[in-house]
């Protein structure tokens, strides 16, 4: 749609064809003040169009299109977009809008998107000096199938057969690269998951024609939070052709165990990456299974929960005893303690690569479980309940006081970091001769020359998301950092504000990332 018709629609719409909006029919909740919804049909299903068409691949029902008179552009749009996005967390969404890589005849587009409580609600802006316009509906959920007993849905942008199995790819991959998801046949099963944990292995590798070998590691099994046992396991397979990678799923769930195969082949020599390591493929192939419904059961309902409440909930951090796998010693290390409002707590001296933020602590728990538990607490003292044992609570004063290893450590609360934005060049040591940096400005941009390459740890030279330099926008939210860089790449990082002041544009100090790494000013 060319811009010259949007304005178009902007301008005939604020006489007849419109009415008051103090409220939004979609989210249901207040909006800015000044908004009338469009109600012409025809210009609905036209807006409509430009919304699926930025958002191609995700069906979206009940288009709602708001409009603001008069000049929005530069500063007055964007606070616009932010006082909406304020009325939206006040009402339960959580809120992400960026400028999108897409453009009208030239002019900055803005996606946005608000989410509760499972329901996700995707939009677009169009700042004009005629007009703002808020395009908006409900993105549904892809349909779901069914294959044996398995209930599934396609991840975007892949394509599926089904024969005796359901094979699942990438529509993007390159021609080196195989990646092949397969959803197999289940099957009764009466036994011990854990104990037939190399059996069903070497069946599964057998339904391929593999040398299986030995699965990598020690096989544990996990109860995930909708009640069902798992396992995961992967390690070298070979056919007559060469090497590949399998990762196998299996899942007890009622009297049956279902099988989740992903079978990738080798590409970088002489490194030993995977298709599977890139995060894209990663995470889709992660939201696929534990995304998985069963006909022989129930799942219970969940509540998402947040970091935000009353008592406890919120981040913590402090010093905790660990044990050193490289060394053999208990060393203190920084651990980090978030209790979310639903019970659920993370606890742990690392934390996962796409924490906070933009993330259901459900979801995550099922990729390190070990990590995660629940938590009670009533006034003073509770206990934080983890696969591996008990740990008691105390709130001393402004501190909150974690006993591990019969040893007292006190964790102070992280105040928030919502919105903060830095100012100024900040440097890893360097490497090679190279220094890596990244520069912050305080509109909202970045320069990075190696700093996110550091700061990401990607032992995969083919698939790092930093893996080479650039530019684009960052936002700080839910003490997490999201670099947005201009050729569509995105990366996370936590950002809990450790050792600098809150709102400080220029510490002296950074620690970002998981790893909790540290850049100097330069």
């Amino acid at each position: 749609m060319r811009m010259a018709h949007v304005l178009l629609l902007l301008a005939g719409v604020f006489g007849q064809d419109s009415e008051p909006a103090a409220e939004s029919r979609v989210a249901a909740c207040a909006v800015p003040s000044g908004a009338v919804r469009a109600i012409d049909k025809g210009s609905v299903e036209q807006m409509t169009a430009l919304l699926q068409g930025v958002y191609e691949g995700t069906p979206v029902g009940g288009v709602e299109v708001l409009m603001w008179p008069g000049d929005h552009l530069g500063d007055k749009g964007a606070a616009l977009r932010q006082d909406l996005g304020k009325l939206l967390e006040k009402a339960g969404y959580e809120v992400r809008q960026a400028a999108s890589d897409r453009k009208l005849e030239g002019r900055e587009v803005f996606v946005a998107s608000a989410t509760r409580k499972g329901r996700r609600i995707v939009g677009v802006w169009i700042l004009a000096k005629e007009a703002a316009a808020l395009i908006w509906g409900t993105a549904e959920a892809a349909p779901e199938k069914v294959f044996g007993n398995v209930v599934y849905s396609l991840p975007k942008g892949w394509k599926e057969t089904v024969t005796d199995a359901v094979t699942l790819i990438p529509n993007d991959l390159v021609p080196e690269e195989k990646l092949f998801v397969l959803i197999l046949p289940g099957k009764e099963f009466k036994g011990d998951l854990g104990a037939s944990a190399h059996a069903l292995w070497t069946e599964t590798c057998a339904s391929f024609n593999l040398d299986g070998g030995k699965p990598s590691g020690t096989i544990d099994v996990h109860t995930s939070l909708k009640g069902w046992k798992y396992f995961r396991t992967g390690s070298e397979v070979r056919n007559p052709n060469g090497r590949l990678f399998l990762h196998l799923t299996v899942i007890h769930v009622g009297d049956r165990v279902e099988r989740v195969a992903c079978l990738t082949n080798y590409v970088n020599a002489p490194y030993s990456d995977t298709p599977y390591d890139s995060p894209k493929y990663r995470d889709a192939v992660d939201a696929l299974i534990f995304g998985l419904k069963f006909k022989n059961s129930v799942d219970p309902k969940m509540d998402d929960g947040a970091l935000q409440g009353e008592g406890i909930v919120g981040v913590w951090s402090g010093l905790s005893l660990g044990f050193t796998a490289r060394t053999g010693d208990l060393d203190y290390k920084t651990a980090v303690a978030a209790f979310y409002s639903n019970g659920m707590v993370f606890y742990s001296a690392k934390l996962q690569t796409f924490l906070f933020d933009g993330v259901s602590p459900a979801f995550a728990r099922e990729i390190t479980p070990r990590w995660w538990g629940t938590w009670t607490f009533d006034k003073t003292a509770g206990t934080m309940k983890m696969i591996y044992g008990d740990i008691p609570m105390e709130l001393q004063g402004e501190f909150l006081v974690l006993t591990t290893n019969k040893t007292a450590h006190k964790f102070f609360r992280l105040p928030s970091v919502d919105g903060v934005r830095f100012d100024g060049t900040y440097v890893f040591q360097a490497e090679q001769g190279k220094v890596p940096k990244i520069t912050f400005t305080a509109d909202g941009r970045f320069t990075d020359e190696g700093a996110l390459k550091v700061l990401e740890h990607n032992s995969y030279p083919l698939y790092g998301v930093a893996r080479t330099p650039g530019e684009g926008t960052y936002e700080v939210k839910n003490w997490t950092i999201r670099f947005r860089y201009s050729d569509g790449r995105e990366l996370k990082a936590a950002c809990l504000g450790l050792g600098a002041k809150p709102g400080d544009p220029r510490p002296k100090e950074l620690t970002l990332g998981f790893n909790h790494d540290t850049l100097k000013r330069q």
